[in-house]
């Protein structure tokens, strides 16, 4: 089952004619309302990544809570006054240009931008020092190595993902 927005419906019914051929449905979720997979509480979030696009999502499961947030942009008041309700035990956040860069990209995150974005999560109380903080969903237009970006995210504590990463909360 995929799970997204009326948007994300729209565009899987207009490149896939037929979801049941390829093994797969689809079910429209919106913001901010609360749905249920297998074991997972799942509550989207609105991002910022295009009109109606992106959700990003708290997952609650056996006493723990985590955001996934990638396609995020910078939240719009609605997601920053939802989220301000939970308290997270690890965040996965995306960083499009994850590498010295000013540009302004809208529907992704800026290195400078994602210190922002963790900077309000602190400050609502969402996070604290010690919760982990893990980068994703990472362009090569950051310019970097894998080590160089450990180099620049580890005085921040936060920790660059890679496939098979596991953490412990």
């Amino acid at each position: 089952t995929l799970y997204g927005s009326a948007t994300v419906g729209e565009a899987l019914s207009a490149n896939i004619s037929d979801l049941k051929r390829v093994k797969a449905t689809f079910q429209e979720v919106r913001p901010f309302e609360d749905f249920r997979v297998g074991q997972l509480d799942v509550f989207p979030l609105l991002a910022a990544h295009g009109p109606g696009t992106a959700l990003n999502y708290v997952v609650r499961a056996r006493g723990r809570t985590v955001l996934l947030a990638w396609d995020t942009g910078w939240w719009p008041d609605a997601t920053w006054e939802a989220v301000a309700s939970f308290r997270f035990d690890a965040v996965f956040m995306e960083c499009t240009v994850l590498g010295p860069s000013d540009a302004a990209l809208g529907g992704h995150l800026t290195f400078p931008v994602l210190l922002k974005m963790r900077e309000r999560l602190r400050a609502l109380g969402c996070i604290q020092d010690s919760t982990p903080y893990v980068v994703l969903h990472i362009g090569d237009n950051g310019g970097l190595t894998y080590a160089e970006a450990c180099d620049l995210t580890k005085p921040h504590g936060i920790i660059v993902g890679y496939d098979g990463l596991q953490l412990k909360v």
